[in-house]
């Protein structure tokens, strides 16, 4: 398996020959599925990532690996990957954390912090 990194996440592929196409083009020899895949997520409002790994697989199957934070409860990010052309699977192994990661507005069990001097 190979590895490549770009920015704040990695992606991963196996050589699934020419099971992925889009408009005509294989996208099997260049890996642009999983890097628009993962720069979509990544830029994504209300979504954060850490530890990000987009995986395409055999069969029309995308593997999502790491931590995403959500500030809304109700997205199902199966449903948004499966409406990439060509992608029939998701393999979700994401830990979904509701709310923004620590650092931000809120502290991870969701309390504003508040400092009085």
């Amino acid at each position: 398996m190979k590895d490549r990194r770009v920015t704040d996440f990695v992606t991963e592929w196996t050589d699934c020959g020419d099971s992925f196409q889009a408009s005509g083009t294989s996208l099997a020899g260049n890996h642009m599925l999983e890097t628009e895949l993962a720069n979509q997520l990544t830029s994504k409002p209300g979504l954060s990532f850490e530890g990000l790994v987009v995986r395409r697989l055999a069969c029309n199957s995308i593997c999502l690996e790491g931590i995403m934070f959500s500030e809304d409860e109700d997205f199902d990010i199966e449903d948004y990957v499966k409406c990439l052309p060509g992608v029939q699977t998701v393999i979700n192994r994401l830990t979904v954390v509701k709310g923004a990661p620590c650092g931000e507005e809120t502290c991870c069990s969701g309390e504003e912090t508040v400092v009085e001097w």
